[in-house]
């Protein structure tokens, strides 16, 4: 029975799925269906086919495959945000490419979640996703961003930060991107990317997804694994 007496059941995530391969479209979508409260809303084989059902289906959170053969989804992906604008874009990925993954966080991606992880990684993933959180496999935590940010006792990276330079920290956390980090503070992009920029390197730090994970490590962000 969910919840107490007169409280409404909690409405399934809605998700939609892009993968070129069909055993692992179909695979994925019958995992995430016997998961509970998780509503797969429509699958396609490619982002072009996505896009002319995506504002249709409305998904929470769209699972994308980067490489989907003759299209990349790394390209598609400001489409799929836009033609999805309520969505998270969780990334399925067979390989790890730190360029590519900071391209992909830098477009409004929420995280990464390897195919051939575990079947309760993959929901526990799609589920802190749905949520708002960013996911991020206990692989890429651990090798975290270069240098000491991860040596005990050394002090916080981000204590250096002016207050501005925080506030932009905690909206890239959250996920936005600098148009919207921008809109929210009230200042134009391209002040936007001065503060990341002295961001980057007062926490010393080469880019966007270094950044997160930073913020994770510190202590400044909530992630689920």
């Amino acid at each position: 029975m969910n919840g107490g007496a007169g409280e409404p059941a909690k409405e399934a995530a809605r998700l939609y799925i892009i993968e070129d391969h069909p055993v692992v479209r179909e695979g994925i979508r019958m995992l995430l269906e016997a998961a509970g409260q998780l509503r797969v809303v429509g699958t396609s084989e490619s982002a072009s086919a996505a896009l002319r059902e995506l504002h249709r289906a409305a998904p929470g959170v769209v699972l994308l495959d980067l490489d989907l053969g003759d299209e990349d989804g790394l390209e598609w992906l400001p489409r799929i945000l836009a033609a999805a604008p309520g969505a998270r874009v969780l990334i399925l990925t067979a390989l790890r490419d730190a360029g590519r993954d900071e391209a992909a966080l830098r477009a409004g991606a929420h995280g990464f979640v390897h195919k051939d992880a575990a079947a309760d990684v993959v929901v526990r993933a799609v589920r802190a996703v749905a949520s708002g959180e960013f996911w991020f496999e206990p692989a890429v935590l651990r090798a975290g961003a270069a240098g000491e940010m991860g040596r005990e006792g050394a002090p916080s990276p981000f204590a250096l930060l002016t207050c501005r330079e925080r506030e932009v920290v905690g909206l890239v956390v959250e996920g936005l991107r600098n148009e919207e980090i921008a809109r929210s503070l009230g200042i134009n992009e391209k002040t936007v990317r001065n503060h990341l920029t002295a961001v980057f390197a007062k926490a010393g730090v080469s880019g966007r997804l270094e950044l997160v994970v930073l913020a994770y490590r510190q202590g400044l962000a909530r992630v689920r694994r």
